[in-house]
């Protein structure tokens, strides 16, 4: 999922960005391409959250916002996502 959507449905302040995290390569398992996850984190590196989202081939998508402790702080789902422009 686009980082550009999720920022625009988030409240971010203005010195946190959204990082994409690579997921971690391991033989025992498939990575699936559905799901992203991002750190949110402050203008100086600082981690203050995370994103975990998901979507699926028939428009359903969605994610969830973490706090830095892993506490779950909003979440969000659509039948079908809109593009951003």
């Amino acid at each position: 999922m686009s980082s550009d959507w999720i920022e625009t449905t988030l409240s971010l302040k203005k010195d946190q960005i959204l990082r994409e995290v690579e997921p971690e390569v391991d033989e025992s398992r498939q990575i699936d391409p559905s799901k992203t996850s991002y750190e949110m984190c402050t203008e100086n590196g600082e981690v203050v959250g995370f994103i975990k989202t998901w979507e699926e081939s028939d428009g359903y998508a969605g994610y969830v916002h973490f706090d830095s402790a892993g506490n779950v702080i909003d979440w969000k789902v659509m039948r079908e996502r809109r593009k951003v422009s």
